[in-house]
C-alpha cells in the first residue's frame, strides 16, 4: 500500500467569471475527485451532472468547443507547473507565474503592468510549489532589482524583459 505522510496543496490557477470549474473527468461522476476549488471571493456557482454535460456536448457543438478550450487551458497550466517544478528555482518559477498572471490579469499602469487580481504571498507560494518565506524573499529581490513593484497587495511588473530573463536563468551552483 501507499502511505501519504503529508498532503500538499498546489494551486493551479485562479479562474474568473464564466469559468468551468472541475475536471479532469468532467463526464464521469463515479470516479474520485482529484481537483478541488475554493472561492477567493463571493461567487454564484451552478452545477451540472457529468452525464447531462456529456449529453449536451454531443448536441451543442459550441459547448463541446468551450469544453475543449477550457480543458486545454487547464492542461496548459498543469503542464507548466510540472515542467517548472522539476527544472526551475523558486525565483524562476515565481517570475514565470508573474508573467502568466500579467498576461491573464494585466492592466497597463504607467510604465508597467498591474496584476489586477490581488494575490497573497501564501497564494503565490501555493501556485509555485514553495513556502511563503521563499516567495517573500524572491519578491523582495525582484523589487530590489526594480523588476517589479509592490504597493500593498498590488504587484506591478515594471521590466518584463528582465522578468523573462529570470525565468530562463540557469540555476546557480555552489
Amino acid at each position: 500500500g501507499v502511505t501519504v505522510k503529508e498532503l500538499k496543496e498546489i494551486t493551479i490557477a485562479y479562474w474568473s467569471a464564466g469559468a468551468l470549474i472541475g475536471g479532469p473527468q468532467v463526464f464521469r461522476e463515479n470516479r474520485p475527485h482529484i481537483w478541488s476549488a475554493q472561492a477567493a471571493s463571493d461567487v454564484v456557482a451552478e452545477s451540472i451532472r457529468g452525464r447531462d454535460l456529456e449529453e449536451l456536448s454531443l448536441q451543442i457543438p459550441a459547448l463541446s468547443h468551450y469544453l475543449i478550450e477550457t480543458l486545454t487551458f487547464k492542461l496548459h497550466w498543469v503542464s507548466v507547473l510540472l515542467q517548472t517544478f522539476g527544472t526551475q528555482s523558486v525565483r524562476s518559477r515565481l517570475a514565470h507565474l508573474l508573467l502568466q498572471l500579467a498576461d491573464r490579469y494585466g492592466v497597463p499602469q504607467g510604465a508597467g503592468t498591474l496584476i489586477s487580481h490581488h494575490f497573497s504571498h501564501d497564494e503565490l507560494a501555493r501556485m509555485v510549489g514553495a513556502t511563503r518565506p521563499w516567495v517573500t524573499v524572491a519578491i523582495r529581490n525582484l523589487k530590489n532589482e526594480a523588476i517589479i513593484a509592490c504597493r500593498g497587495r498590488d504587484i506591478v511588473v515594471l521590466n518584463r524583459p528582465a522578468l523573462e530573463r529570470v525565468v530562463h536563468a540557469q540555476p546557480r551552483t555552489r
